[in-house]
C-alpha cells in the first residue's frame, strides 16, 4: 500500500517557514531494511510538523535502507526543497520518477522545483505529466493554473484553476504548510486573490468568493468595478454578503 499523498503546490508569494537546523545522520548509523517503514514514517511525520532538517535525517535513512523506494526519494526531495536546496531536491524527484515513471506526485513536485529555478516551460511540462497520470488530484491543476497566470496565459490558467477548485475547493486551506509561494514580476497577491474570487464566483460559491475578495482587499486590490463588469460574478451578485461587500468597496 502506498503512503498517503504528500506533495508541493505552487502559489504566488514568498513562503515563510520557521528556520530548521540541518542535521546529518550519525556516522554510526547502519542501514537496516527491516526498519525502512519506520524511517519513512518518521520522515513523513517530520515533514508534516515542519521539522525539515529532521525529515532529511529520517528520509536519508529510508533511502539508505531501500534505495529503490520511489516514495522515499520523493519525500526526501520535498524535505530538501523546503530547505531551499533545489539541486538536491531535483535529484531525488528525478530519481523517484525514474523508479516509478507514472508517479504523479513526483512530477508535480519536480514541476515546482523547475519553477523556482525559473525553468518555466519544463515546469509546465511536469505539471501536465502529473495531471496525465493523476487527473483526479487537485494539486497539479492549482500549480499549473497559477504558473500559466504568471506566464500571461490568463484564459488557460483560469481553466486549470477552475478544475482544481472543482476537485477540491478547500485545497489551499488544507495544505497551507506545503504550499510553495513565489513572487514574479507583476504577478501579485492582490490580482491572484481576485482571480480566485472570480473562479469561485463562476462556480456559484458565494462564501469562498467573499473570502478571496476580502483577501484581495487586504492585499490592496483597487479595480473593484470589475465585480460589476466581469460575467463570472453574475452567479453570486444576489448574495447579501457580496452585495454588502460591493457597497463598501465602491462607496
Amino acid at each position: 500500500m502506498r503512503t498517503k499523498f504528500l506533495g508541493i503546490s505552487l502559489v504566488w508569494l514568498v513562503l515563510f517557514l520557521p528556520s530548521c537546523t540541518k542535521t546529518s545522520p550519525s556516522a554510526q548509523f547502519v542501514p537496516d531494511s527491516k526498519n525502512f517503514e519506520i524511517y519513512l514514517n518518521q520522515g513523513i511525520q517530520s515533514l508534516h510538523s515542519g521539522d525539515f532538517g529532521m525529515a532529511i535525517v529520517h528520509l536519508q535513512r529510508a533511502v539508505a535502507a531501500s534505495p529503490k523506494s520511489d516514495q522515499a526519494h520523493n519525500f526526501l526531495g520535498i524535505a530538501y526543497f523546503q530547505q531551499k536546496n533545489y539541486q538536491l531536491s531535483k535529484i531525488h524527484f528525478e530519481k523517484a520518477i525514474a523508479l516509478q515513471p507514472s508517479y504523479a506526485e513526483a512530477y508535480n513536485n519536480l514541476g515546482s522545483n523547475y519553477f523556482v529555478l525559473q525553468e518555466f516551460e519544463k515546469a509546465k511540462g511536469m505539471f501536465k505529466k502529473a495531471i496525465e497520470f493523476s487527473p483526479k488530484k487537485a494539486s497539479p491543476y492549482y500549480s499549473l493554473g497559477n504558473l500559466l497566470l504568471m506566464m500571461g496565459q490568463q484564459e488557460e490558467g483560469i481553466t486549470y484553476l477552475a478544475k482544481g477548485i472543482e476537485l477540491d475547493p478547500n485545497f489551499l486551506e488544507k495544505n497551507e504548510s506545503l504550499i510553495t509561494k513565489f513572487s514574479y514580476q507583476d504577478y501579485n497577491d492582490a490580482e491572484v486573490n481576485f482571480t480566485y474570487a472570480k473562479i469561485f464566483a463562476s462556480a456559484g460559491n458565494a462564501d469562498k468568493t467573499l473570502i478571496y475578495l476580502e483577501k484581495a482587499e487586504k492585499s490592496n486590490f483597487q479595480s473593484w468595478n470589475r465585480i460589476l463588469t466581469e460575467k463570472e460574478f453574475e452567479k453570486v451578485k444576489d448574495s447579501p454578503a457580496i452585495q454588502n461587500f460591493i457597497k463598501r468597496v465602491l462607496k
